[in-house]
Parts: C-alpha cells; sequence; structure tokens
C-alpha cells in the first residue's frame, strides 16, 4: 500500500476558511477432575436401529438409491480407523450428511459431507481418536452410528436425519456415561461445558479436554473464535489453537479438544498462555454463547480457565491524538482510534479549532461542508459532523466511524478525503495511518477524554 495523506478542505460562503490537514504518508491427567468423568451405568438413552440386510458384509445403508458398505475396520489403542464405500445408484447428483458419528450411543465424532454422482464409487475413511475417549472413560468402543441425511439435486431441503449403524462389536454392553467434572465453565439453557483436565498423546501432543452436554431441543455446534486466537499474547505468533468443530444432537454429549499447534508442520508445539473462546451455536448458526477459554502450560500439563478478560484486553479500543501543522493560525487535531490486539484502525475524528472573531459565528461555521472538496462525503452513514465552542474558539470537527469495515473504508477513500488504494479489500492497520505524518506531537488518550463520545458512544 503507498503512503497516503490526510486532506480536509473547508470553505465557507464568505471565503473566510481554507482549512488544509497536513501530509502523512502417553495420557496424564492434569488433576482437575474431582470425580471418575465416568461411571458404568445403562445408556441415558435408546435408539432403536435397524441393522439392513447384508450389514454381517459391511452393508450398513440401502436405501434411496444409496448404498453404504463398510470395507474395512482396523481397531488400535490410539485410533480407530473405518473404511468405507458410498455408491449412488440414483440418476442425479446427492450431496449426503454422514454425521457426527456417535460412539457407544453416547458421544460424538466428526463425520462427512459428501457430492455423489451417479454410479460413481466414493470411498471415505472415518479416524476416531481412542486417546481422548480413554482419557474421558470409554475404555473401549462397542458401537458406532452416525446420522444419514441427504439433498438430492433437484431438491431445496435435506431429508430427515436417520441414526444407522456403522460397526457394532459388542451391541449390548453397557455404555460409559460421561460426567462432567466440577471445573465448569458454562451451564445455561441445558448447554453445559466442563474441563476434564488434559493429557499428552502417543504423539507428544497435549492437549485439553472439555465435555459439552446438549440438553436442548435442537442440535448446537461449537468451534473457536477466529478473530480472537491468541498464544503467549500474539495473534501471530507462528503458532495456533487447534481444534476440531463438533455437532453435539439433542440428548447428547461431545468431547471438544483444544491445543496449540505450529502453522507450519501442525505440529504440537510448547506455549506459556493460550486464549480463545469456544462459540456454540444454533442449527441456524445464531450465536448462543461465547465461552471464554485462558489455557496456561505448566510442564506437559494444561490448565484451563473461563477467564475474558484477555479477549477484553484484546479487543479494546485504544486511540492516539496527533496535533497537526496547520494554516492561518488554526489548530488542528487528528485523533485515530484502533483495537489493541490486532491494530486495525476503527475510526478517525479530524478536529479544526478556530479562533473567534467578529467575523466568524457558529451559524458560519456549521454551513461548511466538506461536500465540494469531497464528493459523496454527507453521503456516507458512518460519517458525522459537529460543531462545538469553548469562550474562544469553535471546533469543527469530522467523525468517521466503523472503519474496520473495509466498506466503509474504500468508500471514505473514494470521496479523496484519504489518499489510497481505492480497491483496499482488507481491514487497515494503525501503523499504516501513523507511517510519515511527520512533524506532529502524538499522546495517547483514554476512554475518559472526550473523543470517545464520538466514536464510541457506549463509552462515554
Amino acid at each position: 500500500m503507498n503512503k497516503f495523506k490526510y486532506t480536509v478542505s473547508v470553505f465557507t460562503a464568505l471565503a473566510l476558511l481554507s482549512l488544509t490537514a497536513c501530509s502523512g504518508n502417553t495420557a496424564q491427567d492434569s488433576g482437575e477432575n474431582s470425580t471418575d468423568p465416568a461411571e458404568e451405568t445403562p445408556a441415558e438413552i435408546a435408539d432403536n436401529i435397524v441393522l439392513p440386510e447384508g450389514f454381517e458384509e459391511g452393508f450398513v445403508y440401502r436405501k434411496n438409491d444409496i448404498v453404504i458398505q463398510r470395507t474395512e475396520y482396523v481397531p488400535s489403542e490410539t485410533v480407530d480407523v473405518i473404511d468405507f464405500t458410498l455408491v449412488n445408484e440414483g440418476s442425479e447428483n446427492v450431496d449426503m450428511k454422514i454425521l457426527p458419528l456417535l460412539i457407544n450411543g453416547v458421544v460424538t465424532e466428526e463425520g462427512y459431507y459428501v457430492d455423489l454422482e451417479p454410479k460413481n464409487p466414493y470411498p471415505i475413511e472415518f479416524y476416531i481418536d481412542n486417546e481422548t475417549l480413554s482419557f474421558a472413560g470409554i475404555k473401549k468402543i462397542n458401537t458406532v452410528d452416525a446420522w444419514v441425511s441427504f439433498k438430492p439435486e433437484s431438491s431445496e431441503s435435506w431429508s430427515e436425519p436417520e441414526l444407522i449403524r456403522l460397526v457394532q462389536n459388542e451391541a449390548d454392553a453397557k455404555p460409559a456415561v460421561l460426567q462432567h467434572s466440577d471445573h465448569v465453565l458454562y451451564d445455561q439453557d441445558g448447554i453445559k461445558i466442563s474441563s476434564l483436565g488434559s493429557y499428552v498423546s502417543y504423539f507428544g501432543a497435549s492437549s485439553a479436554v472439555y465435555l459439552l452436554s446438549n440438553d436442548t431441543d435442537s442440535t448446537v455446534s461449537t468451534d473457536t473464535d477466529y478473530e480472537f486466537s491468541l498464544v503467549d499474547g500474539e495473534a501471530d505468533s507462528g503458532r495456533m489453537i487447534g481444534y476440531v468443530s463438533e455437532e453435539t444432537p439433542p440428548s447428547r454429549k461431545s468431547l471438544l479438544v483444544v491445543n496449540v499447534l505450529s502453522t507450519d508442520d501442525y505440529e504440537s508445539v510448547p506455549f506459556d498462555t493460550a486464549d480463545t473462546r469456544l462459540i456454540i451455536s444454533g442449527e441456524d448458526n445464531e450465536e448462543i454463547a461465547a465461552v471464554p477459554v485462558h489455557l496456561t502450560m505448566d510442564g506437559d500439563t494444561i490448565q484451563s480457565a473461563a477467564d475474558d478478560s484477555y479477549y477484553n484486553a484484546y479487543f479494546r479500543t485504544e486511540s492516539i491524538i496527533y496535533e497537526l501543522p496547520s494554516e492561518n493560525e488554526l489548530t488542528e487535531y487528528l485523533i485515530l482510534f484502533y483495537q489493541k490486539g490486532s491494530g486495525v484502525l476503527e475510526g478517525i475524528i479530524n478536529e479544526i479549532r478556530i479562533p473567534k472573531s467578529d467575523s466568524i459565528t457558529r451559524e458560519l461555521i456549521e454551513s461548511i461542508s466538506l461536500e465540494d472538496s469531497f464528493p459523496g462525503i454527507e453521503y456516507l452513514d458512518f460519517y458525522e459532523k459537529v460543531v462545538e465552542e469553548d469562550d474562544d474558539s469553535f471546533s469543527y470537527i469530522s467523525i468517521f466511524r466503523d472503519l474496520d469495515d473495509y466498506w466503509n473504508l474504500r468508500s471514505l477513500i473514494r470521496t479523496g478525503f484519504l489518499n489510497m488504494d481505492k480497491d483496499i479489500d482488507h481491514a487497515v492497520p494503525i501503523d499504516q495511518f501513523t507511517e510519515g505524518i511527520d512533524g506532529t506531537d502524538a499522546v495517547k488518550i483514554s476512554p475518559e477524554d472526550d473523543a470517545y463520545k464520538y466514536v464510541h458512544p457506549d463509552l462515554y
């Protein structure tokens, strides 16, 4: 991006003022569990699953012109691998969901979205994380089920999900019922999340494990907040917070696993602190809750806390004010508001103070418009003009909010107020605005200062 300059030209009907702004360019428990997370009790839910003809030969589904056949099942201590072949015997393309998987009738695992072409066999492979299951209390896989639904090319809606059996090792075994720990992070309206502790995998990765139970009437999904992910306080440290998103149907549970990975090879890496939020969403993707998670690492053990102060600090708005060189004995200030964590510009205030005189009246100042110099600026819904006065001077204030929305920033650039790339397609960091503002005095201001009432009235 090229350097740019701020330019504000203000003209009055009497041509008294011409104001120009400056140029500027192996499993290990962390000890968090107060109770055994699993007890051998009968299943909470009885699922009546009818096995299709040929199940012993691997056919797990044969309806609606769709055939699903299990071709291989390889169990191990760490990961169970299950291979399937899907065949669409119909005449049109069919979108298909096989998700989530359900282990022992209790806890979910990831599934698949598939686009099936007619008569074209499609292989898929499921991986079941036995280490996490074992850590949580499921020591043996008795059954693996999955919800299946379809959407033919000619249809606008998905079929009602049907629960089918993919693997049956011991159908009548009493499944372990996962229990929440006392370390509860969230418990509202039928949704509960607790921390089960952490463990070190066979591959040396330390992972924090959470149990989510859904006692509502609809499916919920969970994911991390990709707009807020800090490792050792940095958003871009070459490390990322690894997480597998999950769907949790009514009356089911999910195990949520969080760890820190290298962005280069996705291997587990050490850290001191990591922060994110677990976003819980409903069936229409509406956000139900955002659960803050603060992780600290001690050796191989990860401790977890529900602390939102890191999130709030990251997204706190800060500001800096510049006194700019000006003309005609006027005083001009440029105030930039930006997000502390990302540094993204959020708003601009340009204030020009005009000494009072017999010929300068409030009516005259209020009649000044930037429209002649910057066509279209008066039509921006994120722009506001304010005129204030004290005993000695008037202040002509131009306010630009929501500039972290790059469409707003583009619109402002197109008026000519900012000399920048008109086709900018991203939010702009604050350092690109402060670059080139030479010969000025810069002072930080805080939410207690009056300038905040303009861009952030909720803080005033």
